[in-house]
């Protein structure tokens, strides 16, 4: 159903009550964008002493919505269920009889607001959100019963999606625990250098390519992070410069890419069969006849090889993990038999992983449909 809009400046109004550090008894609440979680909670507010702050702080109540302008993607904003004091870059909003203040807080985390903060804040380095814009965003106005009765389901549905990304992050836990349990035990006369096992350790370009609108994929450390390699937020080169950057190297679909630095350690597995280039900041680790792809992957993001990572770094300011050291790093090499029994096991997890995230992802559609 399509509901009428309004103005969020005409059903609420932006409070920037500034409390000078001198009024700040001790015992304050202070609420921080740090002490803002991204699920929309607060983690921990704290109890400052009189002199502890030394700026002007903006007072809030259990009333207000708590709007994070910078870097609005964060998607910074709570519900307090207290009185306090903020950061002056988190917005105070008190909604009017108009609007239920849940209703309201809801909308302001959905993927449409947050992506239009996002696109309309100024700063490069850091982006905010100008509370002059905010109050142009328009807002979806159904009766105020109704907006409880969504308000409702949509705390319900967020309790929901919060378990459902705890089961994934047990999930994803899985893989090294029982890696640790299967070969942990595996001594130094049973393990082998990954230059042994490995027909490939190389890196991608030392030069910084000529990026292009569209053409090939061209993927960096940024890509792996998560431990998966993320396929949607890549760079393009030209097809002309794929062809001569693929006579050094030219990855492909069951090789594992390792962040070099950065996030140094991450490792992924190519998942897909797509011709595409990668950066000098990921290694390119390619399995030999001896070793299981999965469980190439699992063994270097095993606890024992993150260790060895750890104490081959090179580098002040900006840690480097050297080709030599990745090629010189050890790990359990038990039979093929014992590694695709491993594999097996691997796999049932990602199937329950990728079930548990499309449940999660069904309930972000849904969440944000009811707010239309």
């Amino acid at each position: 159903m399509s509901w009428p809009t309004a103005r969020l400046g005409s059903i609420a109004e932006i409070v920037r009550e500034g409390v000078d550090p001198s009024r700040i008894s001790t015992g304050t609440n202070y609420v921080g964008l740090e002490n803002i979680l991204s699920d929309g909670s607060i983690s921990e507010a704290v109890r400052v002493d009189a002199g502890d702050l030394a700026s002007t702080k903006f007072a809030f109540t259990e009333q207000h919505i708590l709007f994070g302008k910078l870097r609005p993607y964060l998607r910074k904003t709570a519900r307090p269920t207290f009185a306090g004091i903020c950061s002056t870059d988190i917005i105070p909003i008190a909604p009017t009889k108009r609007v239920a203040k849940d209703f309201l807080f809801h909308f302001l985390r959905t993927d449409e607001v947050v992506s239009k903060a996002t696109t309309m804040s100024s700063g490069a380095n850091l982006p905010r959100i100008s509370p002059k814009h905010l109050i142009d965003f328009e807002i979806p106005l159904p009766p105020l019963d109704e907006q409880r009765r969504i308000a409702a389901i949509l705390d319900q549905a967020d309790a929901l999606r919060r378990k459902r990304r705890e089961a994934l992050s047990y999930i994803g836990r899985l893989p090294s625990s029982l890696f640790a349990d299967t070969f942990g035990k595996y001594g130094a006369a049973e393990r082998c250098k990954l230059e042994d096992v490995c027909d490939l350790i190389t890196d991608g370009t030392h030069y910084t390519p000529t990026y292009a609108d569209s053409g090939v994929v061209f993927l960096s450390a940024k890509n792996v992070t998560t431990g998966y390699i993320d396929w949607n937020n890549v760079k393009n080169i030209p097809i002309s410069l794929h062809n001569e950057l693929r006579k050094r190297v030219a990855p492909r679909r069951g090789d594992v890419l390792l962040a070099k630095n950065g996030t140094t350690g991450v490792a992924a597995l190519v998942d897909q069969d797509l011709a595409f280039d990668i950066y000098v900041s990921l290694a390119l680790v390619r399995a030999g006849k001896r070793i299981i792809p999965e469980f190439l992957l699992s063994a270097i993001n095993a606890e024992s090889t993150q260790r060895q990572f750890k104490s081959a770094l090179k580098g002040i300011g900006v840690s480097n993990l050297h080709l030599i050291d990745i090629r010189n790093t050890k790990i359990p090499c038990p039979l093929l038999s014992a590694q695709e029994a491993f594999v097996q096991q691997l796999r049932r997890i990602e199937f329950s992983r990728e079930r548990a995230l499309g449940a999660v992802r069904k309930l972000a559609i849904y969440f944000d449909r009811l707010l239309v």
